[in-house]
């Protein structure tokens, strides 16, 4: 009778004789490729950049196989993991922060070194695969992302134009010191800013306000579609929910919902958590620990919003008052802030899952 360790060799060894295993380093022009077979590694090539040509390749070299591919998440975003799976070729996407490298591999980096240690770590089943959201959340989610470079690109427009008004010593009122931007002040940059005054600057005054004025326009209209989107019978429920938790309002909750759906993809508060970088990293060594800072690995937008609306939150919720004023007493501010942020989170993630409202104790 076989022992536990000898039926799980032979598992495995079986496992490696019946998939192919490819290492993928994913351009624009071409995708680098690494194939492991059978405990052997094939020479690293190149192919043109579709998951059509390595399925031809595949099937004609290595046919009736089961096909096990890896690459990098980067520019190319999920498009060529959709592909991969259409083609019948399994596919994991996972951050390159996450893989093994050897001390040659860090100094004599190349296309091929890159494909050929994927492939490695990928036969040995090193590899963690990235959250991977489905096609159709992928399209709806570009809304988030549009919203979110529309933002910026008016912060950046406001930056320069109140660095035109002062380099050419146009003094803004008093009454216009807001860091809202209102129609008057706009009516009023425009009617200092002439010929008259500032000569052939006013051309580019006119320049910067127009392109002002288009994004604010087309920010109107993409807060439009998000609201729309969110009545529409797969948001409308979950919206509703996200919106009773203290703190919360219409633009995180879009932002949440558009960019991971109720939270079903996520099997525990911890993951959602690490997803979203509310949580900290540390080193240990022997009896020895050592705390460090928040997380690097983050999602950028909804941490913020996160830590926005846990501020928020303080100020309205007993709950979170509470929450805030305990760390608070071991720890600054910024960092007690965090804690109530990953509560909040934890909320969220709990309200979704059991579809129920949060019960609020507003303060007096």
């Amino acid at each position: 009778m076989q022992t536990y360790e000898e039926k799980s060799k032979e598992a495995r060894n079986y496992r490696l004789q019946s998939t192919v295993f490819i290492g993928i380093d994913v351009h624009l022009k071409q995708w680098n490729v690494c194939i492991i077979y059978d405990g052997r590694t094939y020479k690293p090539f190149q192919q043109p950049p579709t998951a059509a040509a390595l399925s031809t390749y595949l099937k004609r070299n290595f046919p009736n196989m089961t096909y096990l591919s890896a690459y990098e998440s980067g520019f190319c975003g999920f498009g060529p993991h959709f592909d991969l799976l259409s083609e019948g070729i399994n596919n994991i996407v996972f951050n390159a922060a996450d893989i093994a490298s050897k001390g040659k591999e860090l100094r004599r980096k190349s296309d091929s070194v890159d494909a050929k240690k994927i492939a490695r770590e990928l036969a040995k089943g090193e590899l963690q695969p990235v959250y991977t959201p489905s096609w159709e959340k992928i399209c709806t989610r570009s809304l988030s992302r549009l919203r979110s470079l529309t933002v910026n690109s008016i912060a950046r427009l406001k930056i320069q134009i109140r660095h035109f008004l002062h380099y050419y010593h146009v003094e803004i009122p008093e009454c216009f010191q807001s860091k809202h931007w209102t129609r008057a002040f706009i009516a009023w940059i425009r009617e200092v800013c002439t010929y008259e005054r500032i000569g052939e600057a006013a051309f580019e005054a006119k320049i910067l306000l127009g392109r002002l004025c288009q994004q604010m326009e087309e920010l109107k209209s993409i807060n439009r579609k998000i609201i729309e989107v969110m009545h529409t019978p797969e948001y409308e429920e979950s919206y509703n929910l996200l919106l009773s938790v203290p703190g919360i309002g219409a633009c995180t909750a879009s932002l949440l919902l558009l960019e991971v759906g109720d939270l079903s993809d996520f099997s525990s508060i911890e993951k959602f958590c690490s997803y979203i970088g509310l949580v900290p990293d540390y080193k240990r060594s022997d009896d020895d620990e050592y705390g460090t800072c928040i997380t690097h690995r983050k999602h950028s937008e909804l941490r913020k919003k996160f830590i926005e609306c846990a501020w928020r939150a303080v100020a309205v919720d007993e709950t979170m008052q509470r929450c805030f004023a305990k760390w608070r007493r071991k720890m600054p501010h910024n960092k007690a802030i965090i804690r109530v942020a990953c509560k909040l989170a934890k909320c969220v993630k709990s309200i979704l899952k059991n579809r129920k409202k949060y019960e609020a104790r507003h303060l007096e």
